[in-house]
Parts: structure tokens; C-alpha cells; sequence
């Protein structure tokens, strides 16, 4: 029969601890989530090309990808991975006479967490002229029992452009518009048109949505679509805003209105001032299309934030890559930068 020596026992109980205890010291263990922010939303090469760097800010491991039609022939990234903050170098070649516009994305991704960059180079000149669907939201909205019309109550829409636009409708989930105030004028000199604008504040019950719908686009394949937004960050004493991204909201389209691909805009700043963007995308839609629907989500909205989006602006033109409605995404879907149009941006109500 074996016996126990309980002094033995507990020894080897305390050592276990110890061990244990020390092996559960936490001094390396990172409790954070992953992060990861960049610089520059965008970027934009002259013709003659040149170089560019792209700050990166991570607690992570990055790694950073090219995305978009032969872009390895043009653009030059370096390097492609790091950890923790650094530096990208992008370098863009310069461009033959008979290429007018390239585009790509440059796709960063740190743990589960992922960034997209729009790249363009040249003037932009593929598109222009007389729009073939314009919508400003109209020129006055009026208050009714205190509150702003929601988007498929209000009677002012324009549905402008250089086709018949006279079937096109508008609706969405808690969006609305209105005017919200001062604040949310674009700058003096800006040609963005000011209120009217959606609006689509943070609720407790979800994510907004506003949609667009048949708008008529027979016999184009090749679109370029533009509006502008504006981002409400904060409510204190007044209403605070932040620079526009291309993760503010989700933008999709669709040709049928029910299957849809989400799109990759880029965003630029108002160079007149003020707190507006011009936001914009290029795409390719499938042949005999003729109608485009498009949706605008917010974005994991918290609290007295909102967003405004006005002026959207659809041109023939564009090259941008074919859409695959229904997959959730697109193939190499590629935004553009427009560095001037003559159609811009404005706002909505404070949430």
C-alpha cells in the first residue's frame, strides 16, 4: 500500500503555483484591439507621375496590396508589409499621350482590420459636360409638425441631366431632407449648391439608408458617378465635423435594384474650404442596362454623428471596371479623382 507525504505534496502544489503564476505574468500580453489609420484617404499623381508616401499608423502586423487594371505596369509600391507605424512608398510612372486616366486601390490590411486607398493619375477629362442625371435636392424645404420631410415624402426634387430622369425616385430608412443650418453651408466661392441635402443621422434602431432609383441610363456603360457629403463627428455647443472617407458609408449600385455591388469612392476636399467633399467613383454596368439604382448606408454611426450628401451627378465616361451585381463587391472596382467638375455638394439636419 503507498502513503503520501503530505509535506512532500505540498511542495510540489506551491511550485506549481509559482510556476503558474509567473507564467500568467501579463506584461505581454496586448489586451488592445487591432488598429490601423492612414494619412491620406487618397492619392493623386500628375501625368508626368512621381512619388508619394503613405503614413501608416498600426498596432499590428500590415500588409499592403495593388488592386485594378494592369496596375503593376504603372504603380509602385514599397514596401508592401511592416509592423507597427511606418512609411509606404507609392511611385507612379509617367503616362503616354494616348492614356488619359489610371486608377487603382491600394488595399491595406492589419489583422481584421482593412483599409482602402484610391490612386488616380491624370486631369480626369474622360468625363465632363452636361451630366446625363443630375439631382441638387431641389431649392427649399420646409419643417412640417417639426420635423423634415423623410426622402419619399418630399415633393422638390429637380431630376435633371441630359436624359429623361422624370421615372426616378427616391426613398430610404430614416433618411430625410432638410436644412441644417449655417454650419453646414460649403464655403464662399464654393460650387457646391448648399441646402436642400439628406441627411442621415446615427438612431438607436440602426444604420440609415437612402436610395436612388431608375435612373434612366439607355444605351451607357461606362459611368462616372460624383456627389458630394459632408460628416457631422460630434454635437457640442454646436456642431463639430470631420474629413469625409472612403469608409464613411457603404455605396453600392445595381441595375435592377436588387441585386447589388458595392463601390470604392474617393473623396477630396472642397479646395474653396469649408468642411464639404467631393466624392466619386467610376464603373462599368452590363451591357443592354437601363437603369442604375444607387445606395448609400451609414457606417457604424455613434451618437450626435450624421452625414450629408448632395449633388449627385452621373457622367458617361469613366473607365472603370465591369460591376458584378448580387457577389457583395465588384470586380476591381476602381474609383476615380476629379479634381474640378462644375456640379458640387452640400448638408441635412443635426442630429
Amino acid at each position: 500500500m503507498k502513503t503520501f507525504n503530505l509535506k512532500s505534496v505540498m511542495m510540489s502544489l506551491a511550485l506549481v503555483f509559482l510556476v503558474g503564476f509567473w507564467g500568467c505574468n501579463d506584461e505581454n500580453v496586448d489586451y488592445k484591439g487591432p488598429s490601423v489609420e492612414v494619412d491620406q484617404t487618397s492619392l493623386t499623381f500628375e501625368t508626368g507621375g512621381g512619388k508619394q508616401i503613405l503614413t501608416v499608423k498600426s498596432n499590428r502586423n500590415w500588409e499592403a496590396t495593388l488592386e485594378g487594371t494592369d496596375v503593376g505596369t504603372w504603380l509602385q509600391m514599397s514596401p508592401a508589409q511592416g509592423s507597427g507605424d511606418g512609411k509606404i512608398e507609392v511611385t507612379a510612372l509617367p503616362m503616354g499621350e494616348s492614356v488619359t486616366l489610371r486608377t487603382a486601390i491600394i488595399k491595406l490590411v492589419a489583422s481584421t482590420l482593412t483599409l482602402t486607398i484610391p490612386v488616380s493619375q491624370g486631369d480626369g477629362g474622360v468625363v465632363g459636360g452636361t451630366p446625363i442625371y443630375k439631382e441638387n435636392c431641389g431649392t427649399e424645404v420646409q419643417q412640417e409638425n417639426g420635423r423634415w420631410p423623410y426622402t419619399d415624402q418630399y415633393t422638390g426634387w429637380e431630376r435633371g441631366g441630359s436624359k429623361d430622369q422624370s421615372a426616378v425616385t427616391y426613398s430610404g430608412s430614416g433618411a430625410n431632407v432638410s436644412n441644417s443650418g449655417p454650419a453646414f453651408d460649403p464655403a464662399d466661392g464654393s460650387s457646391f449648391s448648399g441646402a436642400p441635402y439628406v441627411g442621415m443621422s446615427y438612431s438607436t434602431s440602426g444604420d440609415r439608408m437612402f436610395q436612388i432609383s431608375k435612373i434612366n441610363i439607355q444605351g451607357v456603360t461606362d459611368l462616372t458617378f460624383t456627389f458630394g457629403a459632408i460628416f457631422q463627428n460630434a454635437y457640442s455647443n454646436g456642431a463639430t465635423f470631420g474629413p469625409v472617407t472612403a469608409q464613411t458609408f457603404k455605396l453600392s449600385v445595381s441595375v435592377d435594384g436588387s441585386a447589388w455591388a458595392e463601390v470604392p469612392y474617393s473623396t477630396s476636399a472642397d479646395p474653396a474650404g469649408g468642411n464639404w467633399y467631393l466624392c466619386s467613383t467610376a464603373f462599368k454596368v452590363p451591357e443592354g442596362s437601363t437603369e442604375l439604382y444607387v445606395k448609400f448606408e451609414t457606417n457604424g454611426l455613434v451618437s450626435n454623428q450624421g452625414t450629408r450628401v448632395d449633388d449627385f451627378t452621373l457622367y458617361e465616361g469613366g473607365n472603370g471596371d465591369l460591376i458584378n451585381p448580387g457577389s457583395g463587391g465588384s470586380t476591381e472596382l476602381t474609383p476615380i479623382t476629379i479634381k474640378e467638375l462644375t456640379d458640387r455638394i452640400t448638408s441635412t439636419e443635426t442630429p
